[in-house]
């Protein structure tokens, strides 16, 4: 009886240490640079016609603040596969990027749902990253000489 009790304890503890096994976000200070994969298909699963000129896929690039979920849009029209993030606001921020499909033919523009940087699903290897930052400090004030400065200064120039 003491054997199983002992067994179960041991089982619980270590489905409670699951969810701590899980990675951690990585926290990175701005400017960061972002890379994706290309976007090359539809929801439905069907190839975008790579051969039609009349289609362009854009991205634009957003940041989302952590706390209150206001988004800032960072850079728009991205025909490249990455982007310099630079966001110097205060606060914890996850990158986002979403897809624009413009049709040249119709001038209408499609767009995709958000890849967010905090969200396992749509980061590399469910490695989850975000900006943190914490501000410029202030400049220092009152700047004076201390007398001990002062006695080594004017011996120097005897």
């Amino acid at each position: 009886m003491k054997r199983y009790f002992m067994l179960i304890v041991v089982l619980v503890v270590v489905l409670f240490s699951l969810p701590l096994a899980a990675k951690a976000m990585d926290w990175y200070s701005s400017p960061i640079k972002v890379a994706w994969d290309a976007v090359t298909t539809y929801t439905s699963g069907e190839m975008i016609d790579q051969t039609d000129t009349s289609l362009s896929v854009k991205y634009v690039a957003v940041v989302k603040d952590l706390q209150n979920n206001q988004i800032d849009t960072i850079a728009t029209g991205v025909e490249a596969l990455e982007v310099q993030i630079i966001y110097a606001q205060k606060g914890r921020y996850a990158v986002g990027i979403y897809t624009e499909l413009h049709d040249a033919d119709t001038q209408h523009v499609y767009t995709s749902d958000y890849a967010w940087s905090d969200v396992v699903e749509c980061v590399k290897d469910g490695q989850t990253f975000a900006i943190k930052n914490v501000g410029n400090p202030n400049k220092p004030s009152k700047l004076r000489m201390l007398f001990d400065t002062v006695a080594k200064a004017m011996t120097f120039w005897k």
